[in-house]
């Protein structure tokens, strides 16, 4: 059984781990993990052999919870393809942004020209990047 956790708060992500199947054999958090909420996880779920969450989570997660899953033999990864809504920009907007940069205009100068939020703007830049 997979199954996906993507509260709107913590509170909402206690009761969802409470809640997981013994069987449950695959987990996406779209919530950065934390060696609480993994630790939950794996108490609930003692049958886990696949973690994951989005890549720009799994960037930002624990060392000591990658050594622990690996320990563990439960695979921790980055689901790469996306799971919450469309991208809202069209492809020749993202193009347009690293135009600008390109030609030497700071990120908050095509925040504002395009008219998109700045973190957009960081996040396409960031993905050009890698």
């Amino acid at each position: 059984m997979k199954i996906v956790l993507n509260p709107r708060d913590t509170e909402e992500l206690i009761q969802m781990i409470r809640n997981i199947d013994p069987d449950t054999v695959e987990i996406h958090m779209s919530i950065r993990p934390t060696v609480e909420t993994v630790a939950d996880i794996l108490r609930y779920a003692p049958k886990l052999k696949k973690l994951s969450c989005p890549p720009s989570l799994y960037e930002r997660a624990s060392p000591k919870i990658k050594i622990a899953l690996e320990e563990k033999e439960i695979d921790f990864f980055p689901k790469k393809e996306r799971a919450g809504r469309p991208l809202s920009y069209p492809k020749r907007k993202i193009e347009r942004i690293y135009e600008l940069y390109d030609s030497g205009l700071p990120p908050k100068e095509i925040s504002k020209r395009e008219k998109m939020p700045i973190t957009t703007v960081y996040y396409y830049l960031r993905k050009k990047e890698s």
